[in-house]
């Protein structure tokens, strides 16, 4: 019988790797890989509570290292999964650098999955933790699109930036002379596109070039 019951994961992007530690710091079984997915963690989750109940358990502690998006699924569900209701588990999301440092108390281990989900289940025995990891879903939604948001628009001032420095080399003073408001509007981009140089757009007809800026830029005539 433990009380006690200490899981350590190391996430991978493709499978995980736990191993269990009793109070002592026994390991129980042998270490358990399971593929990192939705069907992978349930299977975890089936070996988790029928090791957790033959134990006679009262309380889990799940850590594993903080992986990003690796480790989100499988966080998910050990926040929440009803098969824990009935033990006191709690899931901490530990400092690479910690087990790092952690693992320096022991020379002769190898660097495997299994020897990194063991010492990070022992760090768990040995204290000094973090808080718990809990999960606020309407953060992590508001997270996930501004983050995604500052990425496009990252993406985008570079392409202009791009694009411009492409521009010098057709019209050097299209940039400085700023004939439109808007660079990168409709009309702008029509005039980057269709004339070849400075000189194309100077000899056209002051008729057909009004046409032309009428036509690309949607504007209505004051004639009609």
């Amino acid at each position: 019988m433990s009380s006690n019951l200490f899981v350590g994961i190391d996430i991978g992007s493709s499978k995980n790797v736990s191993v269990f530690l009793d109070d002592a710091g026994q390991r129980i079984g042998k270490a358990l890989s399971f593929a990192n997915n939705h069907e992978g963690a349930e299977s975890f989750m089936v070996s988790l509570t029928q090791t957790a109940k033959s134990l006679m358990t009262t309380d889990i502690s799940i850590g594993f290292e903080s992986t990003g998006i690796y480790g989100c699924q499988l966080h998910f569900l050990l926040s929440s999964h009803p098969a824990l209701a009935n033990f006191n588990s709690k899931v901490y999301q530990l400092n690479p650098k910690q087990i790092r440092n952690f693992k320096k108390v022991y020379p002769d281990l190898s660097k495997t999955d299994n020897i990194d989900a063991f010492v990070i289940a022992d760090n768990l025995r040995f204290g000094r933790l973090p808080q718990p990891a809990s999960i606020n879903y309407s953060y992590l939604s508001l997270q996930r699109l501004t983050r995604h948001r500052f990425h496009l628009m990252e993406s985008i001032i570079s392409e202009k930036t791009r694009l411009l420095t492409n521009l010098f080399l057709k019209f050097s003073n299209y940039s400085k002379d700023a004939p439109f408001f808007n660079i990168f509007g409709k009309t702008s981009s029509a005039v980057i596109t269709e004339f070849c140089s400075p000189e194309q757009i100077a000899s056209m007809p002051l008729e057909d070039l009004t046409a032309f800026i009428v036509e690309k830029g949607k504007i209505v005539s004051l004639h009609q």
